[in-house]
């Protein structure tokens, strides 16, 4: 059996296991979570939210922007490619979760970009974002206090989050970020590109994450020496929903994950409820983003020079 074949096979397995794990949550906990998520005013909020978030989605655009970029003259930055990536984003809550990535090198291709250049751009955004989403989620474990580092939180990881574990998973980071440098240069992506993807991914998720540690704040779930344990919290959980095969924008994935790291910083019925707001602002604000994509024309001058 190919590699590809257990991989599918293991995405799959993954995926049911996270949606029995946040089954078995809403069976116990679903009312009271309900409760806390559906009053108005964090619904308002939620909304409010997602618009927000929406606007934040033009940073990892940019970013996929950046590596499809073809010749040093070339702009670094292409509407034309972020109106692409904002087009097919969407698409990634279909099953399978890669018709997005089909898409943006259909019509990337149509444009005037290589095939050769738009999967480079795509292989790029798929190692550099989970590597970006891993380097700010480390750094939040490390800005937790001492109480919540050493505490049960970190016990429900399979090792102790110490100053010395997270010195070591950015060094580990470093040096995959290293080598996926090395990498895209030997295959001509720019040094400048690299570097201009690398910081608006970085903002990306330190924006993100800090949208929804401030929702949960909020909503009253945590007090502020709590937000950088759960910053960190939802960072793992979308690298998780990220890298697991098939699970459509990470959906199950994401929320059993984020309730496991949750379970004894924040009750819950509270985290319950916090993971579902925080799935109602990313897939509404995916929703505004392609759809504001989609009222929009690509432009008509050729893309290598910056369309």
């Amino acid at each position: 059996m190919s590699l590809q074949k257990w991989l599918r096979r293991l995405g799959a397995g993954l995926v049911v296991l996270s949606f029995y794990l946040l089954l078995r949550e809403l069976t116990q906990f679903g009312p009271d979570a309900l409760r806390i998520a559906s009053e108005p005013a964090l619904l308002a909020l939620a909304l409010g939210a997602s618009l927000g978030y929406a606007a934040l989605l033009a940073l990892p655009a940019a970013a996929w922007s950046c590596a499809l970029r073809e010749g040093d003259g070339a702009a670094l930055v292409s509407k034309a490619a972020m109106i692409i990536y904002a087009k097919c984003n969407v698409l990634k809550y279909l099953p399978g979760n890669v018709f997005h990535f089909g898409g943006r090198q259909v019509m990337a291709h149509r444009a005037g970009w290589s095939h050769r250049s738009t999967l480079m751009a795509t292989t790029l955004e798929i190692v550099s974002l989970p590597l970006a989403a891993g380097c700010v989620a480390l750094i939040a474990f490390a800005l937790s206090e001492a109480s919540v580092i050493g505490g049960p939180p970190a016990a429900l990881l399979p090792f102790d989050v110490t100053s010395f574990t997270v010195a070591l998973g950015l060094a580990l980071t470093g040096l995959a970020a290293v080598g996926t440098a090395a990498f895209a240069l030997r295959r001509g992506v720019s040094a400048v590109s690299l570097a201009t993807m690398a910081a608006l991914e970085i903002a990306f998720f330190t924006a993100s994450a800090g949208l929804i540690a401030g929702l949960a704040m909020v909503m009253g779930a945590a007090g502020p020496a709590d937000l950088p344990m759960i910053a960190a919290a939802y960072l793992v959980s979308w690298v998780v929903g990220f890298v697991v095969p098939g699970a459509p924008g990470g959906l199950g994935v994401r929320e059993a994950v984020f309730l496991h790291l949750m379970a004894t910083t924040v009750a819950t019925p509270t985290a319950l409820a916090l993971a579902l707001l925080a799935r109602l602002v990313t897939t509404l604000g995916d929703l505004w983003f392609s759809l504001l994509a989609s009222a929009s024309n690509l432009p008509g001058t050729a893309v290598r020079n910056g369309g």
